[in-house]
């Protein structure tokens, strides 16, 4: 199965090192402060896009990537269509905490998340959701 990631922190290098064992990870876009997932991208050969991904500026770098899941994880910045319509079959959003319908980690999260493809799902069920991407693969 192809993943495309949007991680951020250590919960998102945790998801991100995981996953590289069962499953094969395309791209992976993060933070800059995010050192940990940016050097397992490098050193793995994945390719990898550091900062604000909006306005195109993430799919300049990682291409137009088609994908069977994509998966944010803690990440920190608004997502746009053009990355939320990446994937041939969902895109989850996990988080590290419980939190209202369309909201991420900070305010700016919300009004992009309105897609109805678009599932959000809090870390404590982040086990179920990496078996539930096995079982698909398999």
């Amino acid at each position: 199965m192809k993943i495309g990631v949007l991680a951020s922190g250590n919960l998102g290098f945790e998801v991100v090192k995981g996953l590289t064992k069962i499953h094969q990870i395309e791209f992976i876009c993060t933070d800059s402060n995010s050192n940990s997932i940016i050097e397992f991208a490098e050193s793995n050969g994945i390719k990898n896009y550091k900062g604000n991904p909006r306005n195109g500026k993430a799919i300049r770098v990682i291409g137009d990537i088609r994908v069977d899941v994509l998966l944010s994880i803690n990440y920190l910045f608004l997502i746009e269509e053009d990355l939320i319509s990446l994937p041939s079959i969902i895109a989850i959003n996990i988080h590290g905490s419980l939190l209202p319908k369309y909201r991420g980690r900070t305010h700016m999260f919300g009004p992009s998340l309105m897609e109805k493809r678009w599932q959000e799902l809090p870390s404590m069920k982040l086990v179920r959701v990496v078996m539930k991407v096995k079982l698909l693969s398999s």
